[in-house]
């Protein structure tokens, strides 16, 4: 079924599996805007920017359906995710993967997700704009992919810095973990 472009709220059956999955809580996800898709059968996260506004929607299936995600832009600015908040000028960000990963890591820290393993040069400028550090904190297996961005962008910053060795993806990291994990970067 094609996605009929409406946000619904979540159901009750997808939030508790959120919050048994990642921990993600009912204000998290209500200041992230994550709805539902009835077309789509699929979790929808907002793509937002630094400022909360809409830049796109990923659109994520729970149960299996291929592909497992969707992405839909509004344009072609920024494919950068910030969660909840608006950042000001801040000295350091921590990158991950997924938005899910950032909804967690910026508990902690301000954090933005790439949508993936790789980060364009219109990214990479506005967040060396915005940020004079950044730390990427990707999923387990991404090293080299990681590396490469640090390669690509690193001289950007002031400081780049990789994360690695990490044998859980942030999203899935227990909570205390996750926020010692985050205080030793940040």
């Amino acid at each position: 079924n094609p996605f009929d472009g409406e946000i619904h709220p979540l159901p009750e059956k997808e939030r508790m599996l959120l919050n048994e999955l990642y921990g993600l809580t009912g204000s998290e996800l209500a200041r992230n805007r994550v709805g539902w898709s009835p077309s789509l059968r699929r979790v929808l996260y907002p793509i937002l920017g630094p400022r909360g506004e809409a830049l796109g929607l990923v659109a994520r299936s729970y149960v299996g359906a291929k592909p497992k995600t969707l992405n839909f832009w509004e344009d072609d600015s920024l494919h950068i995710h910030f969660p909840n908040q608006h950042y000001p000028q801040n000295e350091r960000v921590i990158l991950v993967e997924d938005i899910v990963s950032s909804i967690r890591v910026a508990r902690y820290a301000p954090c933005a997700a790439l949508l993936g393993v790789n980060l364009s040069q219109q990214d990479a400028l506005f967040l060396s704009r915005r940020f004079r550090e950044a730390v990427l904190f990707l999923d387990p297996g991404a090293d080299r992919q990681a590396f490469d961005v640090a390669r690509k962008y690193g001289l950007l910053f002031r400081n780049f810095k990789v994360k690695t060795g990490s044998k859980q993806d942030p999203k899935d990291l227990p909570e205390e973990r996750l926020a010692e994990v985050v205080k030793n970067e940040y």
